[in-house]
């Protein structure tokens, strides 16, 4: 057999040997395996993802903490129980901010003081027809500043307790988050 071909197929040996000796199957078979999985597990996220709405990185960022608590609430030979249980704590706790800035409810919460001094019959707006055959409607504000003022008051601390919640989880994946691995 002439050397070159010698050489050509000894090349071909070795590269079989390469990739099955070296688990580069193995590799490549988990690597589409968990691929196809991460696609069908991302994919109704995506789908809903609008560029729009700035609360979609926290509904993104909730499905991967969601992800990361299912892995390591499973099986982790090379972890402990309690390193595993102090890191689902942690994600537990970021994904209950992420949770509470999705529901978006601070204003509700925030109008507590407002629904204590004015009914729901004490409207700060209304609506009525303009009369002018346009069909058009025109928007009536309250002649109570004081009630205007307390509206707007509550309206900032809900600004105020969302820009906590978000500042907090920001801090909180910086401080613990680098530790979200097994």
């Amino acid at each position: 057999m002439p050397t070159k071909i010698k050489k050509t197929l000894k090349e071909i040996l070795n590269i079989i040997e390469d990739i099955f000796c070296n688990n580069k199957v193995v590799e490549l078979y988990y690597s589409i395996k968990n691929g196809i999985e991460n696609i069908i597990n991302w994919f109704p996220i995506v789908w809903k993802d609008r560029n729009w709405d700035r609360l979609y990185i926290y509904i993104l960022l909730h499905h991967k903490l969601r992800n990361m608590e299912k892995f390591f609430n499973g099986y982790l030979p090379y972890s402990s129980p309690e390193y595993t249980n102090k890191i689902n704590h942690e994600i537990k706790i970021a994904k209950a901010l992420c949770e509470r800035i999705i529901e978006n409810d601070y204003l509700s919460n925030a109008l507590i003081p407002y629904y204590k001094i004015y009914s729901d019959n004490d409207k700060l707006m209304w609506s009525e027809p303009c009369n002018d055959g346009t069909g058009h409607y025109r928007v009536i504000f309250t002649e109570d500043n004081k009630q205007r003022k307390l509206f707007r008051r509550c309206g900032k601390h809900a600004d105020y307790m969302e820009k906590q919640d978000i500042d907090y989880l920001h801090r909180y994946i910086a401080k613990r988050g680098s530790g979200w691995w097994d």
